[in-house]
């Protein structure tokens, strides 16, 4: 009988007999990044909620204020048992890191590398899309390329990089681990390779799965073509080198590109 609402800012809100209380669920805005593209965009019930409360939760960290170059993460909270219109503590609550334990972006020194848990965005834009589940109860989470827009950003090759998360639908269980059943799955449940289901996009800020179809991908396009993906686990859908089904010229003199 409610309705949960995620607001940008990192606010979860309940609507109980028709009526927004005046307290929220959950209050994370102080370490979400709203500038640009940023900031909290997606939130899911467990399917088991009803049994163990957890509400997971894809934002952008507040490694910083502005639209310098931060990180994303994918976290979860459970609900107070007590009383399940809130969390406690209500604000900054306990929190699961499932993807994006390293908070510092790509840079000198940084642990935010290839083959690490770094959700990196380097611009404001393209960050991170939607949180499903599919019928065996494990996540599917989308990921933007986390380059920026204004041009060929060679960050944006990442999305072509299988031990990088970004440009990328990650296929995990619940506790954020690579499942055996997907495509580059190598042994190991925390590398990243092991969690990628799709590749080469560039913003996928919404997905949907069907047991019947597979998962579908919205990803946004550059300056001619939006997409509507649809393939095999382990598809590469070619970002940044292919915008649609068509060669993206700006990207044609990356060595990357040609061999695509």
């Amino acid at each position: 009988g409610r309705i949960f609402v995620l607001e940008r800012n990192g606010k979860l809100r309940v609507i109980k007999n028709n009526t927004l209380l005046s307290q929220p669920l959950l209050d994370i805005s102080s370490h979400v990044n709203t500038a640009g593209d940023r900031g909290a965009l997606s939130f899911a019930l467990d399917p088991d909620f009803e049994t163990n409360g957890y509400i997971y939760l894809l934002y952008t960290y507040a490694f910083v204020t502005n639209s310098a170059p931060t990180t994303a993460r994918l976290t979860r909270v459970q609900l107070n048992p007590v009383n399940s219109d809130v969390i406690s503590p209500q604000i900054n609550p306990n929190e699961t890191i499932l993807l994006g334990s390293i908070t510092q972006p790509p840079g000198a020194g940084s642990p935010c590398v290839a083959g690490s848990d770094c959700i990196p965005d380097i611009s404001n834009t393209h960050t991170i899309g939607q949180i499903i589940f599919d019928e065996d109860k494990n996540i599917f989470v989308s990921i933007g390329d986390g380059a920026s827009a204004g041009g060929a950003d060679s960050f944006a090759l990442n999305a072509l990089d299988l031990n990088w998360t970004v440009g990328k639908v990650l296929h995990i269980d619940k506790n954020g681990k690579g499942l055996p059943q997907n495509p580059f799955y190598n042994g190991n449940p925390d590398s990243i390779v092991s969690k990628v289901y799709y590749y080469g996009l560039r913003n996928p800020y919404s997905i949907l799965y069907h047991p019947n179809d597979g998962l579908y991908a919205f990803d946004v396009g550059w300056n001619n073509y939006e997409e509507i993906n649809l393939g095999e686990a382990g598809s590469n859908f070619g970002w940044p080198c292919y915008e649609g089904n068509f060669p993206q010229v700006q990207y044609s003199t990356f060595s990357r590109c040609q061999q695509l």
